[in-house]
C-alpha cells in the first residue's frame, strides 16, 4: 500500500486562524492534511491513552471493536480479519476493509498483527473509504495508531490476569526516564490459555499462547540529532497440534479420523521479530529520518522540509519480509483560504512459496491439503491530489487518484486429490493482469456554530483484481478475480463541547463486482466476483464527561443492512436479497463510569469505576445464509485508583463468561466432512486482571 507521509510526523499545515470558540481544537492527520476533526467531511473517531485504558484495549482487534459498525472476524486462529459496513476480506485473499497503520506505516500481515498496548498514545480512525488518499487497501477506512514517546520520568507497571479456560497473563512495562542523554523502555507480556472452538461435534479445547518483548533505547546525541533503537519480538501460537484434542477450524480430530481415517494437524505458529536503528537529524533544509533494519524491519528514509507556505516529504521504504519497495513524494501548500496536496507513489511486492498449513493424511504420513510453490508479484503506480477551500462557515474538498495495478503469478499447487488413497495432484497456472482506475472523492462541511457541524460526502473504495495462490484448479480463470469498487454517499452531524461529544452518520454504499471465494467439494477454493451488493446504515457514538469527578457516559451504536443484489450467484444459486456474510445487523456498546477524589489514606488522586455492556447482532456464515449466528452480549468492568506516585487497576472482561462467536466457516466441502458442519471460533472467556503502576521518582 502506498503511503506518502507518516501520520505522526509528515508535513502538516496549520489550520487557518478562527474566531474564538468553545469547540475543542482536536486535530487529525489521518486525512493527510492537518485539519480539525470536526471539519473533516467524514467521521473521525479519536481515542487517547486514557480512554483506551478505561475500555481495556489490549490488541488491534480491541481497537477495531471501538469503531461503530466494525467487528472482528476470526475464521482461523492467527488470521485477523475485520468486517466494516458489509465489507469483508475474502477467505485467504484480499485486503482488510480497514487499513491499520502504526505511526503511518501499514501493518499488512493479517496473519500476525501483534501490538504492544502499553505503547499506544492515540488512535485516529477515518471512517469511510480512504482509497483516494491511501490506495486500494483502504476501502472501508483507515486506523492509525500513534505510539508513545519515551517518558521523561521513570515508571514501572506490573500486571497479571487469571481467566476461565486456564488463562494466565503476565505484563511488565518499565520506563527509565531521562538518564542524561539516554532513555529506555522495556515492555513484555506472556499469555497462555486453553480456549475453546465449538463445532457440530461439540466444544473442544484449543490451547493458545502469545508472548512479546518490546525494547526501546533513545540517545540524544546533540540538540539536532537523536538516535533510537527499537526491537520487537513476538510469537502467537494458536495451539493446533499442541494437545491431543486437535481441531481443524472447529472439527474434532477424533471425528475426522472416524469419518476419513486420516490424521489432521495444522502449523499455526506466527512469529514477528523486528529491530531497527532510527536516526533523526534536523538539517538546514528540513528533517531527515532514516531507519536501518537490523532484523526484519523495513529500511526507510524520510525527508521533510518546509518551503514558504508549502511542505514536502519524500520517502523510500524497502521491506525485506515482503520483498518489496515503496517510493513516494508529497507536496502540501497553503494559500489563504485554500490548501492543496499533490502526491505520487510507486510500489512493488513479491511473494514466493506459501504453504496453506493444513495437512491431511494417513497417521504418520501427513500429506498436504494445499501447498503453493512459485511466485506472485504486484506493482502499483499512483498519482493523487486533494484540494480544500474554506469560505466562511463552509468547507469544500475535492480529491482524485489515478492508479495502475499489475498482478503477475506463476504457481504450482500440490493438493490432496483423493482422500481415500492419499494421492496428490499438481496444478500449475501462470498469468498477468493489469487494472487502472480513477478514484474521486468530494465533501462539503458546514459549521452551524462554534460547537456544531454537518457534512455530506461522496467517496470511492477500490480493490484491484488478482490471483488466488491457494487455487486448486488448472484453469487460470478459476484462479483470477476482477476488481471491486464501492461507492459511498454519507451525511453526518457532529457536536463537540467541553463536556459533550456526539456524532451521527447515515450512509448508503453500492458494492460493484464484490470479490468472493467459493469452497467447492474437495476443498477446491475458487476466486471470483459476485455481481454486486449494497449496504446502508446508521452510526451513533458519543461521550458525556462533565468533569474528572461525577458520572460519565459513553456509547456507540451501529445498525447495518447489507444485502446481495439480485442476480448475484454463489455456487450456482441466486443469493439476491440475502445477508452479506459475517456482517452483524447491529453492534452496540454503553459505558457508565463514576469518578471521585480518592481518600487521603490512599495518597489522594482519583478513584474511578466503569461498567460496560456490549452487544453484537445476528450474522450469516456464508453468502447462501445456510447458517445464522445468533446475537450475543457481554459485560466488562474496571476499578482504578491513580495518583502522582502509584496506581491500581482492577479489570474484569466478559464477566459473565458469555459464549461469543468471533467467526465461523462452513466446513461442509472439506474432504470427508459431514454436510452442515460449521467451525466456530469463540471469543476469550472471563478474565480478572490486576495492574500496578509506580512512579519511580518525584
Amino acid at each position: 500500500m502506498a503511503l506518502l507521509a507518516s501520520a505522526s510526523g509528515g508535513p502538516a499545515l496549520a489550520a487557518p486562524a478562527e474566531a474564538a470558540q468553545t469547540l475543542p481544537r482536536v486535530t487529525t492527520t489521518v486525512n493527510r492534511l492537518q485539519q480539525r476533526s470536526a471539519d473533516v467531511s467524514q467521521q473521525v473517531t479519536m481515542l487517547d491513552a486514557e480512554q483506551l485504558a478505561e475500555r481495556q484495549v489490549r490488541s488491534v482487534d480491541d481497537l477495531v471493536s471501538q469503531v461503530p459498525g466494525a467487528s472482528v472476524v476470526r475464521l482461523f486462529e492467527g488470521v485477523h480479519d475485520y468486517n466494516y459496513r458489509g465489507l469483508n476480506t475474502p477467505l485467504f485473499e484480499g485486503s482488510s476493509p480497514l487499513t491499520v497503520l502504526v505511526d503511518g506505516v501499514p501493518l499488512s500481515n493479517r496473519y500476525a498483527i501483534m501490538l504492544d498496548p502499553d505503547d499506544i498514545e492515540r488512535v485516529e480512525v477515518l471512517r469511510g473509504p480512504g482509497s483516494t488518499l491511501y490506495g486500494h487497501n483502504s476501502i472501508g477506512g483507515v486506523l492509525n495508531v500513534q505510539t508513545r514517546a519515551f517518558a521523561a520520568k521513570p515508571a514501572l507497571r506490573l500486571g497479571g490476569g487469571l481467566g476461565s479456560h486456564g488463562e494466565r497473563r503476565l505484563q511488565l512495562a518499565l520506563q527509565s526516564g531521562a538518564q542524561g542523554p539516554l532513555r529506555m523502555k522495556l515492555h513484555a507480556q506472556t499469555l497462555r490459555y486453553a480456549g475453546e472452538i465449538a463445532s457440530a461435534e461439540g466444544v473442544n479445547e484449543d490451547r493458545k499462547e502469545q508472548h512479546y518483548l518490546n525494547l526501546g533505547l533513545q540517545w540524544q546525541l546533540d540538540a539536532l540529532t537523536r538516535l533510537r533503537l527499537d526491537a520487537f519480538a513476538g510469537q502467537e501460537d494458536s495451539g493446533y497440534g499442541r494437545i491431543e484434542r486437535v481441531t481443524l477450524a472447529g472439527l474434532n480430530k477424533a471425528e475426522v479420523a472416524r469419518q476419513t481415517g486420516f490424521d489432521v494437524r495444522s502449523d499455526a505458529l506466527a512469529r514477528q521479530q523486528r529491530a531497527a536503528l532510527r536516526l533523526d537529524r534536523q538539517l538546514p533544509l528540513g528533517r531527515l529520518s532514516a531507519h536501518a533494519s537490523l532484523r526484519h524491519a523495513p529500511m526507510r528514509a524520510l525527508f521533510e522540509c518546509d518551503y514558504g507556505a508549502g511542505a514536502m516529504s519524500v520517502y523510500c521504504t524497502q521491506n525485506a519480509d515482503q520483498d518489496g519497495e515503496d517510493l513516494g513524494l508529497q507536496w502540501a501548500q497553503e494559500e489563504g483560504a485554500q490548501r492543496w496536496l499533490l502526491g505520487l507513489s510507486w510500489s512493488r511486492q513479491r511473494e514466493s512459496n506459501h504453504d496453506v498449513g493444513y495437512y491431511m493424511g494417513k497417521p504418520g504420513a501427513s500429506l498436504p491439503l494445499g501447498k503453493a510453490e512459485g511466485r506472485r508479484e504486484g506493482r502499483d503506480q499512483a498519482l493523487f491530489g486533494q484540494w480544500l477551500l474554506r469560505q466562511g462557515d463552509w468547507d469544500w474538498s475535492l480529491g482524485l487518484r489515478g492508479q495502475r495495478a499489475e498482478r503477475e503469478v506463476d504457481i504450482v499447487n500440490t493438493v490432496l486429490a483423493d482422500p481415500a488413497s492419499g494421492s496428490l495432484a499438481q496444478l500449475a497456472y501462470a498469468g498477468r493482469q493489469t487494472f487502472t482506475a480513477w478514484l474521486p472523492r468530494s465533501g462539503v462541511n458546514l459549521r452551524l456554530g462554534p460547537t456544531q457541524n454537518v457534512y455530506a460526502s461522496y467517496n470511492q473504495g477500490y480493490l484491484p483484481g488478482g490471483f488466488n495462490h491457494f487455487q486448486m484448479s488448472n484453469v487460470l480463470a478459476d484462479a483470477s478475480f476482477g476488481p471491486q469498487r464501492n461507492h459511498v454517499l454519507e451525511a453526518g452531524y457532529k457536536l463537540q463541547t467541553g463536556e459533550l461529544a456526539l456524532n451521527a452518520t447515515a450512509y448508503w454504499m453500492k458494492i460493484a463486482d464484490i470479490q468472493s471465494m467459493v469452497m467447492l467439494p474437495g476443498a477446491r477454493f475458487l476466486a471470483g466476483n459476485l455481481s454486486g451488493a449494497h449496504s446502508k446504515g446508521l452510526e451513533l457514538d458519543g461521550q458525556w464527561t462533565p468533569g474528572p469527578e461525577g458520572w460519565q457516559l459513553d456509547g456507540r451504536l451501529a445498525y447495518t443492512q447489507a444485502r446481495y443484489d439480485a442476480g448475484a450467484l454463489y455456487q450456482g444459486r441466486d443469493v439476491g436479497g440475502l445477508r452479506i456474510e459475517r456482517t452483524p445487523d447491529f453492534s452496540a456498546s454503553l459505558g457508565l463510569g463514576y469518578g471521585l477524589a480518592a481518600p487521603t489514606w490512599a495518597g489522594g488522586g482519583r478513584l474511578s469505576a466503569r461498567l460496560e455492556a456490549n452487544a453484537l447482532g445476528k450474522r450469516a456464515v456464508d453468502p447462501s445464509n445456510t447458517a445464522i449466528l445468533s446475537a450475543s452480549h457481554w459485560f466488562n468492568a474496571r476499578l482504578a485508583l491513580e495518583n502522582r506516585r502509584w496506581g491500581l487497576e482492577l479489570g474484569l472482561r466478559n464477566l459473565t463468561d458469555a459464549t461469543v462467536v468471533a467467526g465461523a466457516i462452513n466446513l461442509s466441502n472439506m474432504p470427508g466432512i459431514a454436510p452442515g458442519t460449521y467451525g466456530r471460533q469463540l471469543m476469550a472467556g472471563r478474565e480478572l486482571s490486576l495492574r500496578l503502576n509506580f512512579a519511580l521518582e518525584g
